[in-house]
């Protein structure tokens, strides 16, 4: 008989619901759990500490915390708008005594593009302390992606002595492409899947067939074309 490894996903309800406490995951919520979590804290803020030993001294207060705020926004894609709705009791538990200007913030915003992976070691050493007290955290990961729609359309990438019949004379030439549905569409059908058992077929849509190639391109077959998409 074969031996299970792993046990079953444990499915905890409402574990993830944070939006029914609005005060839970909110920006200042965030900042002041950071700050009382010395152990994680004091990692993260001298990983990110970027004064210079040298030239005008900068203003006081943590950027880190502050960038923290704005990524758990929901302006993440326009800093000037957050930095314009930001309560200043938000500024000030970051350790500001007053709101910096838009262009400081944005300029402290892009200098930590620098250490970007101290972010990423200090989520993972909060991983890391979770597990030691629930051994099934991280067993089982899940992953929700979202549509997305773009303008970038594929290319018609047939090389010779691939039986392709785009460049043939008519009638019997065909131009088959991917078809274009809207994003209602595309929700609709990705919300029915989701209710679906996954399975390890990969999705590929109407192609016959997808391919990766070395310079990062992705090259499938419809019929008998074959396009490349960047």
């Amino acid at each position: 008989m074969p031996v299970q490894r792993i046990s079953p996903p444990l499915h905890l309800p409402g574990a993830t619901e944070f939006s029914a406490d609005r005060d839970v995951l909110s920006a200042l919520w965030l900042v002041k759990t950071l700050k009382q979590t010395k152990w994680l804290y004091r990692d993260l803020e001298a990983a990110t500490l970027l004064d210079k030993n040298w030239g005008r001294r900068k203003e006081p207060g943590s950027w880190a915390l502050a960038y923290l705020a704005f990524v758990v926004s929901d302006c993440r894609a326009a800093v000037e708008k957050w930095w314009a709705e930001a309560p200043i009791e938000l500024w000030r538990e970051c350790g500001f005594a007053r709101r910096p200007s838009y262009q400081t913030t944005y300029e402290r915003f892009v200098e930590l593009e620098c250490v970007a992976d101290e972010f990423a070691k200090v989520a993972s050493k909060l991983i890391q302390h979770c597990k030691k007290h629930e051994s099934q955290i991280g067993a089982h990961v899940h992953i929700d992606g979202t549509e997305a729609e773009t303008h970038a359309a594929p290319v018609h990438d047939c090389q010779p002595g691939e039986g392709c019949q785009w460049g043939g004379a008519k009638p019997s030439r065909t131009a088959k492409r991917p078809r274009r549905v809207s994003t209602d569409v595309v929700r609709a059908e990705r919300q029915r899947d989701a209710d679906d058992v996954p399975n390890e077929t990969p999705n590929i849509g109407e192609a016959d067939e997808v391919k990766e190639m070395p310079d990062g391109r992705l090259r499938f077959r419809i019929g008998p074309a074959l396009v490349s998409h960047a």
